[in-house]
């Protein structure tokens, strides 16, 4: 995959510097990925990943909250993987994480076929 402009920074690469940044429990390692994905970001990009990266979707001037329980969650999953409801709750309960179920759903999917294209700012809308 090339590497995206600076005027859009696909989400996916943003989870993919989480996931690098989960595989490891070296403070240095993690800040120098940080550092590297930053790096490649305009100023709109560098906000919002900041933003993402310290856990909040909304700014914390900002009251909204998104309280998404995990009905609505596992509906999403379901809906947008395809996977059978039914297998999606015996593979949470399996893993116990709705990111990691939500992944497995996700590459076993025919959609993970296809190339990422969300971007931040997308996300941000």
């Amino acid at each position: 995959m090339s590497t995206p402009s600076l005027s859009h920074t696909l989400f996916i690469e943003f989870a993919r510097t989480a996931e690098a940044i989960g595989a490891t429990t070296k403070r240095l390692e993690k800040a120098a990925t940080l550092q590297k994905y930053f790096k490649g970001l305009g100023d709109e990009d560098l906000v919002l990943a900041a933003r993402y990266f310290g856990g909040m979707l909304f700014p914390l001037r900002d009251s909204r909250v998104a309280n998404v329980g995990g009905a609505a969650l596992l509906a999403a999953i379901v809906s947008v993987t395809g996977e059978e409801e039914n297998r999606f709750r015996e593979r949470l309960v399996a893993l116990g994480d709705f990111g990691d179920a939500a992944f497995e759903a996700w590459h076993s999917s025919p959609l993970a076929l296809h190339e990422a294209v969300l971007s931040l700012r997308e996300l941000n809308s």
